[in-house]
């Protein structure tokens, strides 16, 4: 009875864990399946892509604004018949004229064109200004997407040091197996101390929780990532490439500080800002100039207020004109309007000017940093093979007792940060070549 009850515990705990591992999901993913699920599923990009939206319609507001105003207006209206229409005889033998027949039934309806021939050069302003604010949006887009590009790349290679890291730390842990087994048998022997064997159990307790609290950063990491990427957030992610970085060949720094000006999103925004704010001032010194309408109207009316004496009758009738006014008090205030505009036109100069030194600071930041990955990865390589040379000697000599305990955890410690050093290089070399290239508007 006690056995079947084990039995179906057991199998109980493996259908339980069965089920655990068909709900948690698992993305085999690539770089570059990364980025195109990043930039698929970004808010920020969804909210870049809504001011450009947003701009569109403005520029089309603008645009509708140049057309000519058609107005239509329908209208009935029933009167009282209690008032007595006013009659004048001319003579005795004719009849009385009323002068003001009652027509009870009444519609008045009229047709309307309105279009402004000169305003002063504001409307053309007004749509350039606006066309050129829609191209700044767009390029803000562009700008917010390399920005997304970026985050996703150091998101993924850090998510891969801190795997690789784990791999390492649990070779370490079958290493350290290794070396209690072996203690324990040189301390059978009466070759070894009880020390020894309770230094190497309390540097693998230390390395198991090291081992819990990266094993926490990937959780962490993991579910930021599926966040970044769109995913469920309980979905594990898989890296199915390595990280080797190949040594490129960069540009000169002034070549690259010559290409990002030309490249980067917002230097190309800030022009379009500032070219933007010079249509302002052209339309604030459209207040300087009359407003010039022309204006036609025809009426279909029943009765006709232009027809003497009125009759139960529609008439059509129509009339056209131009229209010049002016506000006099423009020639006081819009110096004032242009005077405005033109600060705000020496502002954007400054702040393109501005954004431009940090593009410059940022492109030089950038390629010294690469240059050091570089550096890095070339010592980490060199470290790497004495470090692992290191480690064979001390485990020799440990083997026949010429070298102590100590000396053989500090080699391994050694060749451990080796091949921590050597993972961090390459990877931390393609961020840094990856933010080279986003500094250079790639």
């Amino acid at each position: 009875m006690f056995k079947l009850i084990k039995y179906t515990f057991l199998l109980s705990l493996l259908a339980f864990n069965s089920l655990l591992l068909k709900a948690q999901k698992v993305k085999n993913l690539s770089l570059d399946e990364a980025l195109e699920l990043g930039v698929q599923n970004s808010k920020q990009l969804a909210i870049a892509n809504g001011k450009v939206a947003m701009m569109q319609a403005r520029v089309a507001q603008v645009r509708n604004q140049l057309i000519p105003s058609l107005n239509a207006s329908l209208n009935y209206t029933r009167i009282s018949d209690n008032v007595e229409p006013f009659k004048v005889q001319f003579s005795p033998s004719a009849p009385a004229v009323s002068l003001n027949p009652q027509i009870l039934d009444q519609s008045y309806n009229r047709l309307g064109l309105q279009y402004g021939l000169f305003t002063g050069f504001r409307a053309v302003n007004t749509l350039k200004s606006a066309q050129y604010l829609e191209e700044a949006s767009q390029l803000d887009a562009e700008k917010d997407k390399a920005e997304i590009r970026l985050n996703i790349i150091n998101a993924y290679y850090n998510y891969f040091k801190l795997i690789a890291s784990k791999n390492i730390m649990e070779e370490n842990l079958q290493r350290y197996d290794h070396r209690l087994t072996d203690t324990r048998m040189f301390l059978n022997q009466g070759i070894a101390l009880q020390n020894d064997v309770l230094k190497l159990e309390l540097n693998k307790a230390n390395l198991q929780q090291n081992l819990a609290d990266v094993q926490s950063a990937i959780d962490i990491t993991n579910f930021n990532l599926d966040l970044m990427l769109g995913l469920p957030t309980d979905t594990k992610i898989n890296l199915n490439e390595s990280v080797t970085s190949g040594k490129r060949t960069i540009a000169q720094t002034d070549e690259l500080m010559v290409e990002a000006l030309q490249n980067r999103k917002e230097i190309k925004a800030n022009q379009y800002r500032q070219q933007a704010v010079k249509k302002a001032i052209q339309i604030s010194k459209g207040n300087y100039y009359p407003v010039i309408s022309l204006g036609a109207n025809y009426d279909y009316n029943l009765p006709n207020q232009r027809v003497f004496p009125q009759e139960k009758a529609f008439k059509g009738t129509w009339f056209a004109g131009i229209t010049a006014s002016y506000n006099l008090v423009n020639l006081y205030s819009a110096k004032d309007l242009v005077r405005e505009q033109k600060a705000n036109y020496q502002q954007t100069i400054s702040l393109n000017e501005l954004s431009e030194d940090a593009v410059k600071m940022e492109v030089n930041a950038s390629a010294s940093a690469y240059h050091t990955a570089l550096q890095k990865i070339t010592l980490a390589d060199k470290s790497i093979d004495q470090a692992k040379e290191n480690q064979r000697i001390m485990q020799t000599r440990y083997a026949n007792q010429i070298a102590t305990l100590p000396d053989l955890l500090e080699a391994d410690a050694l060749y451990s940060q080796a091949q921590l050093n050597l993972i961090n290089a390459n990877a931390d070399a393609e961020i840094t070549y990856a933010r080279l290239q986003k500094s250079i508007g790639k």
